[in-house]
């Protein structure tokens, strides 16, 4: 029905490019790609090229397996509008699906160039880093992340792992306290608290935290293998 209700639009003004991109956006969402990309032509047949258009027309190009098609108009969308972060996004989720870690995070930083406020490409750059084993450049994207709004739990681990990993404990312990404001159940916090106090020389503060922690089922590799004797006293 919603597919004759845009044909008939056309039908009575044949240069009517809402209907034309609804129809396309309908077309996508069944499954009739070539259709879609079809509908989102014609529009630029008969209207100025935008990059939402050829941000969308890429999508469909990228859901048929045309990679190169995807991302020469994903670039067509950018040379159009440089700040437009559907397209920045979609090449850097493309290369980092495809495992090139190195090409994601050059389409991140020039992503970052355009949209210095950005708290999804700040969130991938941290995350792309910390895969990359590059800790430092990882916390500064995570901060960035976090000061502009990021509040979600994979972030904050992922950074106090990072430091964990350049062994800031100090730093480390900061970053803790501000996620037990908004995550104040999460035990493994108490568990990197404790591992920091114990690196820190601060042994009753460590056995406080670590006390939380005690009957907890399982225990982070990644934590265990930079606080080994924590996993010990766990098991006792």
């Amino acid at each position: 029905d919603a597919l004759a209700a845009f044909d008939f639009a056309i039908i009575s003004d044949d240069t009517f490019t809402g209907a034309y991109i609804e129809r396309a956006k309908l077309l996508f969402q069944i499954g009739r790609i070539n259709e879609a990309i079809e509908n989102y032509e014609l529009t630029l047949g008969f209207s100025d090229p935008s990059a939402f258009l050829y941000h969308s027309i890429g999508q469909c190009h990228l859901a048929l397996g045309n990679h190169q098609l995807a991302i020469n108009h994903f670039k067509k969308a950018l040379d159009l509008e440089p700040n437009y972060e559907k397209s920045w996004l979609a090449l850097i989720d493309f290369y980092t699906e495809k495992g090139d870690l190195e090409k994601g995070q050059y389409y991140t930083k020039h992503a970052l160039l355009a949209l210095r406020d950005s708290v999804a490409l700040w969130s991938k750059s941290g995350f792309l880093y910390s895969t990359m084993t590059r800790y430092q450049e990882a916390c500064h994207a995570f901060e960035q992340a976090v000061g502009l709004g990021n509040k979600e739990w994979t972030v904050w681990k992922t950074w106090i792992d990072n430091l964990l990993q350049l062994q800031e404990w100090d730093k480390a312990l900061n970053v803790c306290y501000l996620a037990k404001e908004y995550y104040p159940e999460e035990t493994s916090l108490d568990l990197r608290m404790s591992g920091c106090y114990l690196r820190l020389g601060k042994t009753d503060e460590s056995a406080y935290f670590l006390s939380t922690v005690k009957n907890s089922a399982s225990l982070p590799s990644s934590i265990v293998a930079i606080f080994p004797e924590l996993a010990a006293q766990i098991r006792a």
